[in-house]
């Protein structure tokens, strides 16, 4: 009897040890993606812009000439994006994360006249912020919105060598010399996003649609004092790579 007990106990010692054993063992479950990389294009709308100078007409508005007042205008750049994202963790059923992006986005026209030149305006932005995906009754259907704030340098409310309204520039080839010399402006952004997602594979998704909507706002003084704001309006499409977590 005692050597029945002993064995007894031992055999359930055996078996506990053999189920730990066992489930140290068993393959790890398909890891739930948590973080992907992507790479799209986007079309933006920069609207109401000031030009910075005063005196001459600049390729995204009409300057003040001979006491009149600066008209906004617009742009339309466009051009190539990168990111990557990390699902941090749920919240009932919305995924939050982070998300971090660059994109280089140029315009070849004139907003004003149907002048222009080769990356007449350009725009580098970065930006990171604050994602949430929600599921969907379409499993391979996952919408999101995201919130982002970053830095953008941009030419845009700068003058060019297209004059006009009575308005005189020194050039040097394109490149504006005098009142004011063309150069690069560091602008604070901030933006907002909303999408779709369609899963194509267990690595790949199509991102079928982003609309981004926010503003940027010139850092430091203008050389005229004129506002600096531009809005920004986006929409775009990209190829998401996804990788397990680990």
């Amino acid at each position: 009897m005692i050597f029945g007990k002993r064995f007894g106990g031992w055999r359930s010692g055996l078996g506990l040890a053999l189920v730990s054993c066992g489930l140290t063992a068993l393959p790890v479950a398909k890891a739930q993606t948590q973080a992907g990389v992507y790479v799209g294009y986007a079309a933006t709308r920069m609207s109401d812009i000031s030009c910075l100078s005063t005196s001459v007409a600049c390729s995204n508005g009409t300057a003040a000439v001979n006491g009149t007042t600066v008209s906004t205008g617009h742009l339309n750049p466009s051009g190539v994006f990168v990111g990557g994202y990390y699902d941090w963790r749920k919240f009932g059923p919305m995924t939050l994360g982070f998300d971090v992006r660059y994109m280089d986005a140029r315009s070849n026209k004139s907003a004003v006249t149907s002048g222009g030149g080769e990356n007449m305006v350009t725009s580098n932005t970065v930006l990171g912020g604050v994602r949430g995906s929600f599921p969907t009754p379409i499993h391979w259907i996952r919408p999101y919105i995201q919130a982002s704030v970053g830095h953008t340098s941009s030419n845009v409310t700068e003058p060019t060598c297209i004059t006009g309204g009575g308005g005189t520039l020194l050039c040097s080839s394109t490149t504006v010399t005098s009142p004011v010399p063309r150069q690069y402006d560091s602008f604070f952004t901030v933006e907002g996003f909303g999408g779709v997602d369609i899963r194509i594979s267990s690595f790949l998704s199509l991102r079928a649609i982003e609309l981004g909507y926010g503003n940027m706002n010139r850092l430091g003084n203008g050389t005229s004092g004129t506002t600096s704001s531009v809005g920004l309006s986006s929409v775009g499409a990209a190829v998401i790579l996804h990788l397990p977590q680990r």
